[in-house]
């Protein structure tokens, strides 16, 4: 071998290049400055690669070990991890790729539609389905959590996080807790967050899920309380799944979600003060220990005189008012959340 290969090869910074980049590079540079007093050593890249040459191993590397960055490669290398992962029998996953409609190239399943069936004289344009990305997985872990975790059956935490990855990809998390933490039942990845992807990921999940899930309850009748985020998409998908569990707001994201939209210019409150007292409003509302006493005091804030001041606020309020058994927490006392309101444990 020749040896600058050889030298290049032996590079101390080879065993960080798979981990950053950055740190490979600085790494080797303080390595090559602590050994070498030649500036002419110093400028080989046999010895002190730059940048530009970090990064292309870190590339060949990726390359190797995941595939390609999208296209047909990614999704091939990850059904072949997907194939093992379920060959070791522990674990469960089931992989659904990815179908921007252009040839098929990624799914065989057809789009029949009922506009397909009727007859037409125009020229009929190519049909595109756009399948999208699903990877529901259930690992050993989670299996054992179904079994033997009471709270698994009485309350589930749902909590999705979006743009972790180059594909923009978003993750959805089933937990429960226990007085340990957070417990993991199960994890869909998919491409977006449309109410039909999460229903499919569910229905993928629940397959592969233990006969004695959510701790003997079984996968097909699931939990009896599901926590979400203020999320139409995640609430529609679960009902649809699991029709007999009853779903509640996480009350953390719930005035989260108020707040940001005070702070929105477009719906009026321009006045910092002013949204501190309306924010404290809501509060108010989700907090009250009775439902006697939570219909006071929305008839109450509907007459206040600063709230009249912002009907975009009041029709705001009204619009929440049929949901507030999801977010008040007056009915939720004989509720088995186990004083869970909040996902802080499972974030």
């Amino acid at each position: 071998m020749c040896p600058r290969k050889q030298r290049k090869n032996s590079l101390p910074y080879l065993k960080w290049v798979t981990v950053l980049p950055l740190l490979g590079m600085l790494t080797n540079k303080n390595l090559c400055e602590a050994e070498l007093d030649n500036q002419v050593a110093l400028a080989d890249r046999s010895v002190n690669p730059n940048p530009q040459d970090i990064c292309r191993l870190y590339d060949k590397w990726r390359f190797s070990s995941y595939g390609e960055d999208n296209g047909k490669g990614l999704f091939q290398k990850l059904q072949e991890a997907v194939d093992l992962y379920n060959k070791d029998g522990k674990g469960k996953a089931v992989l659904q790729w990815y179908d921007a409609g252009q040839d098929q190239a990624f799914s065989d399943d057809s789009c029949d539609t009922e506009n397909e069936l009727k007859p037409s004289k125009k020229k009929k344009k190519k049909q595109q389905c756009n399948t999208p990305m699903i990877l529901a997985l259930c690992s050993p872990v989670m299996k054992r959590a179904h079994e033997h975790v009471q709270q698994s059956r009485d309350v589930v935490f749902v909590d999705a996080t979006s743009s972790f990855d180059r594909q923009n990809s978003s993750i959805f998390l089933l937990s429960t807790v226990m007085p340990a933490g957070a417990v993991p039942l199960g994890v869909i990845v998919t491409s977006n967050e449309q109410e039909d992807t999460i229903t499919t990921g569910l229905k993928y999940l629940v397959s592969i899920f233990p006969n004695n899930a959510f701790f003997g309850e079984g996968p097909q009748l699931g939990p009896s309380l599901v926590m979400i985020d203020d999320s139409s998409a995640e609430r529609n998908a679960l009902i649809s799944v699991w029709k007999s569990t009853t779903t509640l707001l996480c009350t953390f994201h719930f005035l989260q979600r108020r707040w940001t939209w005070l702070h929105d210019a477009n719906n009026g409150v321009l006045i910092k003060e002013h949204r501190i007292i309306l924010i404290k409003k809501f509060k108010d509302l989700v907090y009250a220990e009775k439902e006697e006493q939570l219909s006071h005091l929305y008839s109450s804030i509907l007459k206040f005189p600063l709230v009249q001041q912002y009907p975009k606020f009041l029709s705001h309020l009204k619009s929440l008012w049929p949901r507030r058994k999801e977010w008040a927490h007056c009915y939720r006392k004989r509720l088995m959340l186990r004083g869970n309101h909040t996902k802080p444990k499972q974030e």
